[in-house]
């Protein structure tokens, strides 16, 4: 906080500055209260206290659309964008229908309205992470362009941890989740000396199943081949199987 503190009331200050600095509103009776006393001597003094009639003060001051910082942050990012805007903790997608000219300048015009608001916002994007997947059989695979950069295409991407590309086939993401599932029946072959049958079964349950049906709704499991690899990570230990340790 910038601040160095050797008694107990003083660092009661310093944190009860900087709690009412986090709040939008200019200045209210409490933060008053704060600034006046600074300076004082508070060996004598009651220890501060937050009221609730001041909490409820500050919450109904509040703009529930800007960040609680001091430069109150315009979070409202989506304004003005033609296209779908989706955002997820720091991920954010941009999609649109391309078929058109039309379309293709719609998704510049609202990749250069994103790349202002950023630095309207003191931010930046990381562009080095930002790559164009041109999604659909004959997609005419324009440009685009983040600021004065150009945007990599990528024939593939990973969206919340389901791998898609561009002709939406999900065939990496089914070797991708039978290859974490592998790793970790190898992890419990190789740290488990008990191997009954209630305790695999646990084991699979907890912690190989997670990887095998993650998001299935999306890629699902009627492919053929979703089952071919499968196979070979629930029957990849036969020998152990046929030794008397089973691991599925």
């Amino acid at each position: 906080m910038g601040d160095l503190v050797t008694r107990d009331m003083e660092t009661a200050e310093v944190l009860n500055d900087f709690f009412a600095s986090v709040f939008t509103s200019k200045c209210s009776r409490h933060t008053a209260q704060v600034a006046e006393g600074k300076g004082r001597h508070w060996e004598n003094e009651e220890s501060p206290t937050v009221e609730e009639d001041q909490v409820q003060h500050h919450l109904r001051n509040l703009k529930a659309y800007r960040s609680m910082g001091p430069e109150e942050m315009n979070l409202d990012m989506d304004s003005g964008i033609e296209c779908t805007l989706s955002k997820f903790a720091e991920d954010t997608k941009l999609c649109g229908v391309v078929n058109t000219l039309e379309g293709r300048d719609a998704i510049q015009r609202d990749l250069d309205g994103l790349e202002r608001w950023a630095r309207a916002n003191h931010m930046k994007f990381n562009k080095a992470k930002c790559k164009v997947l041109n999604m659909g059989w004959g997609n005419p695979k324009h440009s685009y362009r983040l600021g004065s950069e150009w945007i990599e295409s990528s024939p593939e991407e990973k969206d919340l941890g389901v791998l898609i590309d561009e002709k939406l086939n999900m065939t990496q993401q089914h070797v991708l989740a039978a290859q974490k599932a592998n790793c970790v029946l190898g992890c419990t072959k190789r740290s488990m000396n008990v191997r009954s049958r209630e305790v695999i079964l646990a084991l699979y349950s907890a912690l190989v199943r997670p990887h095998l049906e993650y998001c299935l709704q999306l890629w699902g499991p009627s492919i053929r081949r979703t089952w071919s690899c499968w196979n070979k990570s629930r029957g990849g230990h036969k020998a152990d199987q046929r030794a008397g340790a089973p691991l599925l």
